[in-house]
């Protein structure tokens, strides 16, 4: 969905949320637990990175996509979008 397709006020509860992320540092751990999860899973890098920095950081990750539940001790609220 691209931004032309929004709501005003779908736009500021996203802007509202982005207000609360924060960047993270790829480390090693994570690098190394992406990889485990990718060979064992199989699903595309991005989203194994994705799911090793919340499992390492101790997050929750917040996704529409349910191909994620396949992942072990990942702490997952699935929305619908």
């Amino acid at each position: 969905m691209g931004i032309k397709d929004l709501a005003d006020a779908e736009i500021k509860i996203r802007e509202t949320a982005i207000e609360y992320c924060s960047v993270l540092p790829l480390t090693n751990k994570i690098k190394q637990s992406a990889i485990y999860i990718k060979r064992k899973i199989k699903i595309p890098m991005p989203d194994a990175i994705f799911a090793a920095t919340a499992i390492e950081s101790g997050f929750t990750l917040v996704t529409a996509d349910r191909g994620f539940k396949r992942i072990k001790d990942l702490s997952l609220l699935l929305i619908d979008v």
